[in-house]
């Protein structure tokens, strides 16, 4: 990560250069769920080509020269005597086991497709009992002497830091001056440059810790407030000589890549060492701020350098920042000796993501409640609960959940922190949600489609064509139809009723149907008709049935005749019928079937008058003589009305 802040002594280029500081990390990041990475990490067999086929992937500005090395070291220098024993400090044995945890696990492995060959945990050094730098920073320090006192232990016997390795600038003619420091005022006055001269060829990053209690303050920019942490590269002195004039000419200008890291501003060793990681990636992808791999089409918004924006490229634009800058600043792991250790996420070109220890997309999956039919439809509301893992041995664990929804029930993207959330569906319809998990190492899982379709609609029973009164003559035809608008229907009992109308029987007639949609929806609907015999519908049956047109005919004016007696006269009504019905049977094989002659003589009686069949039915039961007299029966004769009846017959 990098800061800019303004530098009166130092010259623009040189001030530029210095800007190479970090955001806070510590004290923002939020833990998240722990996992544990295998204990012996392979290589990659293959490394990615570092694509550059998105907006935010990292452009390339110089190459990086680390191939005449394995691997790059990372080297601990704690400022500050008895630093195990000062209150506050993390313990030097906790950090360092954290680091060897970390070079332990693929993290670094994806930064081979930058030219970065990986890290190896290479030691530590105080500045106990060293001669000649100082030994402590004191409770404020700054960056030009945190620059000054790396310079010094680099250069001064003993220290125990190791010599910078990589190619010499002969070219800063100061730093080959005995006992000169290259990164002091006067010579950057003299030799700005010298600064802000690329040198990708070191062989380590040196982590400079600063203990507990002290803060950097560049002139007002401070440690903990403004930033976090931060890295930068800066130019060994000449190799000391114990000969005149003590140095070696032509060694000076080695890189020395520097992880500043003021423990002050972390509270716990895992967002220390969260810190350690970011800083260290940085340093080795882009040793020197905004001169080798970073973001500038989308940091500065414009695609190429712009000095006016060089604050987003600091705090934008470097592999780190970029996942920072989407709220992936931390994963937390478990190592196999059950230290808790996190790491930064890290941007790669290669996979169009932030990387960590995790590389494997979370998994999450649907369950609908209540589940739906074997047909996939509920006939109510729906909850749908989404849960998500994040699989493997390096798992980073379930950031949050994304969905969203379309179709009957649309719903806006809608991210839920954790790995689980609920849905809830209540529009009928077919609504279709989308969902995917993100771990906290920034992979996103492929999006899943769930279907919830949803329908409490019964479907719709239909029918059509009812005439509601028929005669015997005529024919039914009634069509049943079964739909559902939403479902479908699954099953129906829906059957048309159709045939001659005499065929059902006379009197009133109803026909139910139900059907079931495939949500499980039952509807039902019921049609009643009546059938009813009159004499012309009957003498149009009986034209139907008989073979014989000349005997229907007779048998039509039998139904005339009939017809024609007077309202109340029975058994003249009833004598006429039975004529008609004597003819019909009579006629049997010749023109009727039997089945025929006895629908139609069983219609003929229907004709009779309800109030003479129950006349009937009376004398049936032994009635007395008044009643037969009314119809003209009995000992004394018809009766007066059965003379008026057949005076009226006989005037028709």
């Amino acid at each position: 990560m990098a800061r800019f802040a303004p530098r009166s002594s130092f010259s623009l280029l040189a001030l530029a250069a210095l800007a190479a500081c970090g955001a806070p990390l510590g004290e923002s990041s939020s833990p998240v769920a722990a996992a544990t990475p295998p204990s012996l990490p392979a290589a990659p067999a293959t490394c990615p080509a570092p694509t550059n086929d998105v907006p935010l992937d990292m452009e390339l500005v110089l190459p990086l020269g680390y191939l005449a090395y394995p691997t790059l070291g990372i080297f601990n220098v704690y400022w500050g005597e008895s630093w195990d024993s000062t209150p506050g400090n993390f313990a030097r044995a906790d950090i360092e086991r954290a680091l060897r945890n970390v070079v332990a696990t693929p993290y670094f492995d994806r930064l081979c497709q930058y030219g970065v060959p990986g890290f190896h945990f290479e030691g530590s050094a105080g500045t106990d009992g060293v001669v000649g730098c100082a030994r402590n920073p004191g409770a404020t320090t700054s960056t030009p002497a945190i620059f000054g006192f790396m310079s010094c232990e680099e250069f001064t016997p003993f220290t125990g830091v190791p010599l910078a390795v990589g190619l010499p600038n002969p070219g800063c003619i100061a730093c080959g001056l005995a006992p000169v420091d290259c990164v002091n005022p006067v010579t950057l006055l003299a030799e700005p440059l010298c600064l802000a001269t690329p040198n990708p060829t070191s062989n380590r990053v040196y982590v400079v810790l600063l203990p507990k209690g002290t803060v950097i303050d560049d002139f007002g920019s401070r440690s903990c407030t403004n930033y976090g942490a931060y890295h930068f590269q800066i130019p060994s002195r000449a190799v000391f000589s114990i000969l005149p004039p003590f140095v070696i000419p032509g060694t000076q200008g080695r890189p020395i890549n520097l992880a500043v890291i003021p423990t002050e501003c972390f509270g716990t060793l895992e967002d220390l060492v969260t810190a350690i990681t970011h800083e260290v990636v940085e340093a080795a992808v882009d040793p020197l701020p905004l001169a080798h791999w970073i973001d500038f089409s989308t940091a500065t918004g414009s695609g190429v350098f712009d000095i006016t924006r060089i604050g987003s490229l600091f705090t934008e634009g470097e592999a780190n920042d970029i996942c920072a800058a989407q709220g992936f600043t931390q994963t937390l792991f478990t190592a196999p000796d059950g230290q808790l250790v996190g790491v930064a996420p890290y941007w790669s070109n290669a996979d169009n993501s932030c990387v960590s220890l995790d590389v494997t997309p979370p998994v999450s999956s649907a369950a609908l409640s209540p589940a739906p039919n074997a047909a996939g439809w509920n006939a109510g509301d729906v909850d749908v609960a989404l849960t998500a893992a994040d699989p493997g041995a390096a798992a980073s664990g379930v950031r949050e959940i994304v969905f969203g929804a379309s179709g009957a029930q649309p719903i806006a993207s809608t991210t839920v922190p954790g790995a689980a959330a609920v849905v809830t569906f209540t529009t009928e319809g077919v609504s279709t949600l989308a969902f995917h998990a993100v771990d906290n190492a920034g992979n996103v899982e492929v999006d899943h489609a769930q279907p919830v379709r949803i329908d409490r609609t019964p479907p719709l029973v239909t029918w059509s064509g009812n005439a509601g009164s028929y005669t015997v003559d005529q024919g039914v035809a009634i069509t049943c139809a079964a739909s559902d608008a939403l479902s479908g229907v699954a099953s129906t009992t829906c059957a048309d009723v159709a045939g001659p109308a005499w065929s059902f029987g006379l009197g009133p007639h109803t026909f139910s149907a139900s059907a079931t949609d495939l949500a499980g929806n039952l509807g039902s609907a019921a049609t009643t008709f009546t059938v009813e015999v009159t004499f012309g519908s009957l003498c149009n049956l009986t034209r139907t049935f008989s073979a014989r047109p000349h005997l229907a005919d007779k048998l039509c004016r039998l139904l005339d005749r009939a017809a024609a007696t007077p309202p109340g006269c029975c058994e003249e009504l009833e004598e006429e019928l039975e004529k008609y019905r004597k003819h019909v049977w009579k006629n049997v094989t010749r023109a009727f079937t039997r089945d025929e002659a006895r629908t139609l003589s069983r219609l003929a009686k229907a004709l009779l008058p309800e109030a003479c069949r129950e006349r009937d039915d009376e004398d049936d039961r032994g009635g007395h003589g008044e009643d037969r007299d009314l119809r003209g029966r009995g000992a004394g004769g018809h009766g007066h009305g059965h003379d008026a009846c057949k005076r009226e017959g006989r005037d028709d």
